[in-house]
């Protein structure tokens, strides 16, 4: 038997449900998010200092950080649930919403700041420690996220495990805002997508092990 006829003859002897997943594996994958978002929560209330910029009100790195986290979660979500039927149809052309929001927001901070300015708030005070905190912050929630996607049968799983990756940064990320001191949008593209990229490599090499089926 062929391999592509295998496959849909597989997918056929799955439960009937929805191309994005099923409603049932959706809020599975929902709640792991949220019980594992509120743990990320409570450890940056407790153990890291607040963000001295959200007393100031909106500026333009939260509005924008935010916004991009956002959408690589929304994207990360669909596709982690698409890849779950080994006969799902993917498209990864949605990634590039974050990426595009997040240069936009770059492109806006160089103009409204002087060049002279600009190596200082691409590099911070502190860099390493924010690529350490988001890697490491995102780890509860790619565990939580590659326990439920565990119930599918994904032909990629290690790519599927690196799209969890994605999903979690993208949680992290969103409340990471609330210990984040630098105000600088080079500074988050800078070293929070170098953190997505290596959570991302991780969920790749634990999705080729956890995920298979």
């Amino acid at each position: 038997m062929k391999t592509d006829h295998l496959i849909h003859a597989l997918a056929r002897d799955l439960p009937d449900r929805p191309q994005n997943g099923g409603r049932l594996a959706a809020a599975r994958l929902m709640a792991a998010l949220l019980v594992s978002g509120l743990f990320v929560a409570a450890v940056i209330l407790l153990f890291l200092a607040p963000s001295p910029h959200l007393a100031h009100g909106p500026n333009l790195t939260t509005a924008v950080t935010l916004m991009a986290a956002l959408a690589l979660t929304i994207c990360a979500f669909r596709l982690s649930l698409l890849m779950q039927r080994p006969d799902a149809r993917i498209g990864f052309g949605t990634l590039a919403w974050p990426i595009l929001l997040l240069l936009v927001g770059v492109a806006i901070e160089l103009i409204l700041h002087p060049s002279s300015t600009w190596t200082r708030r691409l590099i911070g005070e502190d860099p390493l420690n924010c690529f350490l905190l988001v890697s490491g912050l995102s780890l509860p929630v790619l565990i939580a996220a590659l326990g439920v996607l565990k119930q599918g049968a994904p032909i990629e799983p290690g790519l599927q495990g690196a799209m969890a990756g994605l999903l979690s940064v993208g949680v992290t990320s969103m409340l990471y805002v609330l210990h984040c001191p630098e105000p600088s949008l080079l500074y988050i593209a800078a070293w929070h997508v170098p953190a997505a990229l290596a959570v991302s490599f991780i969920g790749a090499k634990l999705g080729r092990r956890w995920l298979r089926w």
